[in-house]
């Protein structure tokens, strides 16, 4: 724990220079020193009952640190786990303290948000995977696809140059777009 150290020292003005110095960790992960220094004056009042209401201060004061500590400490056990979670490891959990309702709480909602999130990420994985699937599946039936219609438009190139009968096409209005070399002979254009 930490040391209490009371120092007196004679001052001018008849008074009394009381100090109190507490040096040590409230658990609040630090070192920490606490100073009080009060006058006290000597004229109509005794030191004793001065001295008495420095001391109830001083140890309400530690009162108040040492509860300050108490309520603070599972609120830093949750920051660590939110900088573990944020490291990459969304397996981790907040420990619940049943001492404090309000932390409770908050430890507990925050275990159901990371359910949460880890569940959706799990889902936004399934998704990318079946969504990788999809792509190189579809990507698949269109080369199949283009590969059977260079097939095809070789196979009626072919039929269409190759054929001794004339042939042609041509639009609504009648003119002609294309020909085989046996329909340009038949019409007089060699």
């Amino acid at each position: 724990m930490g040391r209490v150290g009371c120092f007196d020292s004679n001052a001018l003005f008849s008074g009394v220079l009381k100090s109190w110095v507490y040096d040590g960790d409230l658990g609040m992960g630090r070192k920490t020193a606490v100073f009080l220094t009060v006058w006290c004056w000597q004229v109509g009042c005794g030191t004793a009952v001065t001295s008495a209401s420095i001391a109830i201060f001083a140890v309400g004061m530690l009162f108040a640190f040492a509860v300050s500590a108490a309520i603070t400490r599972p609120l830093r056990g949750i920051a660590e786990t939110t900088r573990r979670i944020a490291a990459g490891n969304l397996a981790e959990r907040a420990d619940v303290d049943t001492s404090t309702r309000e932390v409770g709480q908050l430890a507990r909602a925050f275990n159901v948000m990371l359910e949460r999130l880890e569940h959706a990420q799990g889902e936004l994985n399934s998704w990318n995977k079946t969504l990788e699937q999809r792509v190189e599946e579809r990507t698949r039936e269109l080369r199949e696809e283009i590969t059977e219609r260079r097939r095809a438009e070789r196979r009626y190139r072919l039929l269409f140059e190759r054929n001794l009968a004339g042939v042609y096409i041509a639009n609504l209005d009648g003119k002609i777009l294309s020909c085989n070399d046996a329909c340009a002979r038949m019409l007089g254009y060699e």
